[in-house]
């Protein structure tokens, strides 16, 4: 048992880190949905790059050219593709005006990364609003195209969800349910003017935007970024919008090795946030990482009634937030697993933070 003074230290810092966990709950309980002008769209090009998915591009063309949008173009990007790729995308184009071909040549792999083959694609594009995803994704719907493109309405960047394909075992939900933290975060970061990233599975922003941010400029030696990085600098020259209802789909990783990996990507490139994103983000991350430590620490002690009160009312919250957010995209069943998966998620963001600083990860596009 612990000393009684020691004791009560520790459960007031536990209550104190539970009031810091407290603000960013109250970010994902008041997050709402915005309504969009969806009368008069603006023309769009949906640029999604792809290496060596030929298989992929069979799939997802015909979903895009589904799409209920009144007046888009299909920029296919195949980013030094050595299999069908190509001729896939040829082939679709043939049978249809809108899907157009930017093909990165086998012999231009000297250019690390997704970054080179995404600015030609964009280069490429016709019209002023660009959506992005990537061609091992599905839209989840016929209006998802349409959604993205109205929440432009005033401002440069839309935010979107990109989601994973539900499947059996514990790493699919664990995969699922990181990604739903993970836009909880960002989602309500940005509904309070704090935008700080976005997902490259979709993601949409102007053209003039890009290059008045320089591209990727300042992060084209990083092999990850695209999307993140660029968003993190853009969001603080221009308003951000946030679209829900609509998401993409993708396949998740289905060995722990490969996830692992991904996760040592995305982890390594939030390194190169601004400041006040890194103070957002480690704040968050740091206080929650103790709250459980003090609250387990408290179990011992005296105070143990009072920290086990406070450990529950952590999880009602969370799994509430949860539940709120998830809703907007058909994931609100997720919240059920709480109690399991942010506690285990903690812990596997501390084992990557310690790994990434021995030994940064080698990152490359596919």
């Amino acid at each position: 048992m612990l000393d009684n003074q020691v004791a009560l230290v520790i459960v007031s810092v536990s209550g104190l880190l539970f009031l810091m966990q407290l603000f960013y709950m109250f970010g994902f309980l008041t997050f709402r949905e915005q309504k969009h002008n969806k009368q008069v769209l603006p023309p769009v090009s949906l640029v999604v790059v792809g290496k060596n998915e030929a298989d992929n591009w069979m799939r997802l063309l015909p979903k895009l050219l589904e799409q209920d949008h009144p007046n888009f173009e299909i920029v296919a990007v195949s980013d030094r593709s050595v299999d069908d790729s190509v001729d896939v995308i040829e082939a679709f184009m043939r049978k249809d005006t809108r899907v157009r071909l930017v093909n990165v040549e086998p012999n231009e792999a000297f250019i690390k990364g997704k970054k080179y083959a995404l600015t030609l694609g964009i280069k490429a594009a016709k019209y002023e609003h660009l959506v992005f995803s990537d061609a091992d994704c599905l839209p989840n719907a016929t209006n998802w195209l349409s959604s993205m493109a109205a929440g432009f309405d005033d401002q440069h960047i839309v935010l979107g969800y990109g989601d994973y394909f539900k499947q059996k075992g514990f790493l699919n939900t664990l995969i699922r349910w990181e990604t739903l933290h993970t836009a909880m975060m960002f989602f309500s970061a940005a509904s309070k003017g704090k935008a700080y990233m976005g997902i490259g599975r979709n993601l949409a922003y102007t053209k003039s935007l890009f290059f008045e941010c320089k591209g990727f400029y300042d992060h084209m030696h990083l092999p990850m970024g695209d999307d993140d990085l660029f968003v993190n600098k853009a969001a603080s020259l221009t308003s951000v919008n946030w679209v829900t209802g609509t998401k993409t789909n993708s396949y998740p990783e289905e060995r722990w090795a490969d996830w692992w990996r991904q996760k040592r990507r995305h982890m390594f490139s939030s390194g190169y946030y601004s400041l006040s994103t890194k103070l957002y983000l480690g704040v968050h991350g740091v206080s929650k990482a103790f709250f459980y430590i003090c609250s387990i620490i408290s179990f011992f002690g005296a105070y143990a009634p009072f920290a086990a009160v406070l450990w529950m009312l952590y999880l009602v919250l969370m799994t509430w937030s949860a539940y709120h957010l998830g809703k907007h995209w058909n994931n609100g069943n997720l919240a059920i697993y709480t109690a399991v998966m942010d506690p285990f998620l903690v812990v596997l963001q501390g084992l990557l933070m310690i790994v990434n600083f021995f030994k940064p990860p080698t990152s490359r596009w596919k």
